[in-house]
């Protein structure tokens, strides 16, 4: 199995896509509670920072897959 095939594997896996979905309703719910507008700030960047990293995972593994089904004609 090439790398691009075991990305999208990992990325269309039922673990990591509650992984990621408990990552980010953590971190909503943390800035829901949070009181202090460092505080607040702080958490919604970091909502936005894992929010943009998973879709760039997810575009990583696409493009992997498009390369790779490109070779093949």
């Amino acid at each position: 199995m090439n790398v691009g095939s075991r990305a999208q594997q990992i990325m269309d896996d039922d673990v990591w896509k509650d992984l990621t979905a408990a990552v980010q309703d953590e971190l909503f719910n943390e800035w829901l509670k949070a009181n202090k507008p460092e505080q607040r700030e702080q958490l919604w960047n970091e909502l936005k920072g894992a929010e943009r990293f998973f879709k760039r995972m997810r575009a990583m593994s696409d493009n992997s897959q498009f390369l790779k089904h490109q070779k093949r004609k």
